[in-house]
């Protein structure tokens, strides 16, 4: 606890006083500080899953390619049901890529808004979290193939990505 001087009047009052006993000034509230603080936490933690899932797809890459090479150039095909359609499956595939980028790139934007609004936060925070969800879809619609093939190592970024838009929520919601 220490002592501060009241902006208004000048007499010397409590750090933890939302009201000056002397002249009545309001405080401004301090968790506002902290709101904003969430949301920057949010959205550094989007980027992170969001370059994260850049960096695993390119590990990855680079291990099947020389996994190939090495192996003489065998092609394996994995056929699941659910996209008969090739086209279908390109879709998706640029749905779920176009949603990784959408997140990331709304997280960066919001880490350099200097003054955070209420509805500006929230309208942010929706888009990306509406997109974090889209992303997961394709994860649970080939659930077996994730198993099955190892695919499971892309899922980090992605639920990190949806963790963030949740904290990021929070935040939007709790700023005045």
């Amino acid at each position: 606890m220490a002592i501060i001087n009241c902006p208004e009047c000048g007499r010397q009052i409590s750090d933890t006083s939302s009201i000056c006993p002397a002249c009545g000034y309001t405080f401004p509230r301090k968790k506002a500080i902290r709101d904003g603080a969430k949301i920057k936490t949010g959205a550094i933690v989007n980027v992170i899953g969001g370059f994260g899932f850049a960096a695993t797809w390119a590990l990855l890459s680079v291990f099947a390619s020389a996994e190939n090479d090495r192996s003489g150039g065998v092609e394996v095909s994995v056929s699941t049901s659910t996209f008969d359609n090739p086209d279908l499956a390109g879709i998706v595939f640029v749905v779920f890529l176009a949603s990784i980028v959408v997140v990331t790139a709304i997280s960066i934007a919001m880490l350099f808004i200097k003054k955070p609004t209420r509805k500006k936060m929230i309208a942010l925070s929706s888009v990306q979290l509406a997109f974090a969800l889209l992303e997961n879809v394709p994860w649970i619609v080939l659930f077996n193939f994730l198993i099955c093939c190892g695919m499971w190592l892309y899922t980090w970024g992605i639920l990190l990505q949806f963790i963030g838009s949740v904290i990021c929520m929070k935040g939007a919601l709790k700023i005045e």
